[in-house]
């Protein structure tokens, strides 16, 4: 009898000792854009966890590697933010984004680019001391992607904030940034935007760039087989952008709306 006891409490034992501790997570990089395979190479990552008392974990992943484990701790649902690293940085290109537990299945947490701007935006306000368990992260995560109609980054981030004040956030809140058309004569080839859900845009024979519409903010574009690099401010009354050539000189241009 002694023996069957002991049988049956190591498991009990074992399971409690998992929520104590944590859930050991296969989490799962996504796929890298092929343009940025084709100009970058193949990229290393960096993942960040928030924890339940705001801290962010960071753990990283050589080359290569399609997945990480990761020790979840117990408590509220954690998002998890990774970025695509080259020549070691990791602020080249928008993070992928996934919610623990919810993306779970199978003892695996596929990670997306649509869920970026979700798991960036709970990090940082975890970080800062916002009560993240006080709403519901996986109704967030899920209604950033449905309103951002292909595009998360081009919510209107200050507008989201301002409906967090009564400690809960609502979905109607949840809106696209006013967008514009825009093109712009920009050096011969192909332009690779920082944020992977957008697409590859290239100068046609008289040198014109056509982004199709952008939304309010900032953007920048990489031309991987030179080195340069296009930042653009979209405002509601203009275009203010910068290139940066091969050889590092700046040419700063500014365009009125027509």
């Amino acid at each position: 009898m002694k023996h069957l006891f002991f049988c049956l409490f190591i498991p009990l034992l074992a399971g409690c000792m998992d929520r104590l501790v944590g859930e050991d997570v296969r989490v799962v990089f996504p796929e890298p854009p092929a343009a940025v395979r084709e100009g970058f190479g193949s990229p290393a990552w960096k993942l960040s966890l928030s924890e339940a008392d705001g801290t962010v974990k960071t753990i990283y992943a050589a080359a290569g590697e399609t997945s990480v484990s990761v020790l979840i701790p117990p408590g509220p649902p954690a998002a998890i933010a990774c970025s695509m690293m080259f020549g070691g940085r990791d602020d080249l290109f928008f993070p992928a984004g996934g919610l623990y537990p919810h993306d779970c299945g199978g003892g695996s947490l596929h990670l997306s680019w649509e869920k970026g701007f979700a798991a960036v935006f709970l990090i940082r306000l975890k970080e800062r001391g916002y009560p993240v368990e006080a709403f519901n992260s996986g109704r967030f995560f899920r209604e950033t992607v449905l309103r951002g109609a292909e595009n998360p980054w081009a919510l209107d981030e200050e507008l989201i904030l301002s409906s967090l004040a009564g400690l809960s956030f609502r979905a109607d809140r949840i809106k696209l940034l006013p967008a514009h058309p825009v093109s712009l004569s920009l050096p011969a080839g192909s332009w690779l935007p920082r944020n992977p859900l957008a697409s590859v845009v290239r100068t046609n024979e008289e040198g014109v760039c056509d982004f199709g519409y952008l939304a309010e903010g900032y953007h920048r574009y990489y031309r991987p087989d030179s080195g340069g690099k296009a930042d653009i401010q979209i405002k509601a009354d203009g275009i203010l952008y910068t290139v940066t050539n091969e050889n590092l000189s700046l040419n700063t241009l500014t365009r009125a709306r027509e």
